[in-house]
C-alpha cells in the first residue's frame, strides 16, 4: 500500500525538515517502493554491490547513495569509488586502509567514521549494535590510528560521523546519549583541520508489533525528531538519517 508508506514519510519529513533521508533500501528493496522514494527527492542506504546496481536501475543518482557495510570487498569499494557515490561509511580502520589503497587524485573518497557510542538501545539483544562490546562501529581509542591514516592519504576525506545502535527503536533516549556522546568527537575532527558536512544518526526506528496505533507511533516520530534537532542544530551540519522499517513495515 504505497499511500501508508506516503503518509508515513510525510511524518518523518516533517519531523526532520533539515535532515537528507536515505531510505534502508535492505527494509524493502521492491521497485515501485525505491521508484515511490527516489521520486519524492530521498537518497538510499545501501548494504553490497548488488543494492548500489538496484539504486542505480531505480533512478538515484551516485551522490544520493551512502554505502553502509561491514566487510566490504574490494570489487564493492571500486564500484562505490568509480561511481563517487555520496559517502561510505567505515566500521574500522581496517576498512579505511583498503580504502586508501584505491584512491587516487582521479577518484578521491568521502567517508564517514561509523562512532561506537556504547550505548544501549533498549531493543532486542540480537540486533543492539551500539553497544562496546558489540563488532560494530569504533570508540574514541581509534582516533589516533584513523587521523594518522587520513594524514598518509590525502584523497580520501572525512565528510562526518555515523551512528546506528541497533534496530527496533521505541525509545528516543538511546539515540539522544549516542548523539551527545559523539558530538565532542566530530567537533575535536573540526578542530583538527578536516572539513566534516555531516553527522548520519542512522536509522533503526522501530514499530509497534502488538499494537496498530499510527497516532502513537506518529507522535514519537515528530519527538525523535524534535529532540535530535535540537541537539544537532549548533553543529550547522547536513544531518542524514536511514529509516527503513519504520517506512514500510505498515505498508
Amino acid at each position: 500500500d504505497l499511500a501508508v508508506i506516503r503518509d508515513r514519510l510525510g511524518v518523518l519529513q516533517k519531523a526532520l525538515p533539515q535532515a537528507s533521508i536515505h531510505f534502508a533500501m535492505k527494509a524493502n528493496s521492491h521497485p515501485e517502493i525505491l521508484t515511490l522514494f527516489q521520486k519524492n527527492s530521498l537518497g538510499i542506504d545501501v548494504v553490497s554491490g548488488g543494492e548500489i546496481k538496484t539504486a542505480l536501475a531505480a533512478g538515484f543518482t551516485p551522490d544520493k547513495i551512502i554505502f553502509s557495510v561491514v566487510g566490504i570487498t574490494i570489487d564493492e569499494l571500486k564500484l562505490a569509488i568509480q561511481l563517487k557515490i555520496k559517502q561510505i561509511n567505515v566500521e574500522s580502520p581496517q576498512e579505511l586502509e583498503r580504502i586508501a589503497s584505491l584512491s587516487t587524485p582521479q577518484n578521491t573518497v568521502s567517508v564517514a567514521f561509523r562512532m561506537n557510542p556504547d550505548v544501549d538501545a533498549n531493543t532486542h539483544p540480537y540486533i543492539t549494535t551500539g553497544f562496546r562490546e558489540n563488532k560494530f562501529g569504533m570508540d574514541p581509542s581509534f582516533i589516533p590510528e584513523l587521523k594518522k591514516i587520513l594524514k598518509n592519504n590525502p584523497h580520501v576525506k572525512l565528510k562526518g560521523l555515523t551512528l546506528h545502535i541497533g534496530s527496533q527503536i521505541m525509545d528516543s533516549a538511546p539515540i539522544e546519549s549516542a548523539i551527545a556522546k559523539t558530538i565532542p568527537i566530530y567537533n575535536d575532527f573540526l578542530c583538527d583541520g578536516h572539513s566534516l558536512e555531516t553527522f548520519d544518526i542512522g536509522g533503526g526506528i522501530g514499530i509497534d508489533y502488538e499494537n496498530i496505533d499510527l497516532d502513537a507511533e506518529n507522535k514519537f516520530i515528530g519527538q525523535y525528531g524534535a529532540n535530535i534537532s535540537k541537539l544537532l542544530g549548533p553543529l550547522k551540519c547536513e544531518i542524514l538519517c536511514e529509516p527503513g522499517r519504520v517506512l514500510v513495515a505498515r505498508a
